[in-house]
């Protein structure tokens, strides 16, 4: 086992991997198997966990296969990376608790499914038009000890920008 974490890095970027991974996983087990059909909101947590995997996947195959003068440097821009992809999932995570959270008379019109958006407006005005949520959004159609999807997420994503600061950290101070 010592060979193959040659330090607590390489342990690190597996749990950080791993974890995007089984939650990705999840999630399409969630949609394929459960049936729940994710709403706009969730399918850009979705690209945010995507993003933050690679980014682990490939912090992780750094550390295991490179040695050179400029690993330092790769590690942590991948830490870096991977701190902004989990943080925009925390954002957009705790937006979508905030739309569950509204009261039924506030809760914005159902809009469009996000492929139509994806089809037929640039990705901007799409981020857009997805980050203001929707009824489908609001909607809570599954829950694990008393909290839903999104609430679950929050907690994923806050320990996923925790412990990815933690190994940016760590990466700057080795000299």
């Amino acid at each position: 086992m010592k060979t193959l974490f040659r330090d607590q890095s390489t342990l690190i970027w597996l749990v950080l991997a791993l974890s995007c991974t089984s939650a990705m996983a999840f999630a399409y087990y969630m949609q394929y198997v459960a049936g729940l059909e994710p709403c706009n909101l969730c399918m850009l947590q979705r690209m945010s966990m995507i993003a933050t995997g690679i980014f682990a996947w490939l912090g992780l195959f750094d550390s295991l296969l490179s040695q050179s003068r400029w690993q330092q440097w790769r590690q942590i821009t991948l830490g870096v990376f991977a701190s902004i992809a989990a943080s925009s999932g925390l954002v957009l995570a705790a937006r979508h608790v905030w739309l569950q959270h509204l009261p039924a008379e506030r809760v914005p019109a159902c809009g469009p499914p996000f492929d139509y958006l994806v089809e037929q407006f640039p990705m901007v005005q799409v981020v857009q038009d997805i980050f203001m949520g929707s009824g489908d959004c609001a909607k809570v159609d599954w829950q694990l000890f008393g909290l839903s999807m999104p609430e679950h997420l929050l907690w994923v994503f806050s320990a996923l920008v925790a412990v990815s600061v933690w190994q940016t950290i760590r990466s700057a101070r080795r000299s």
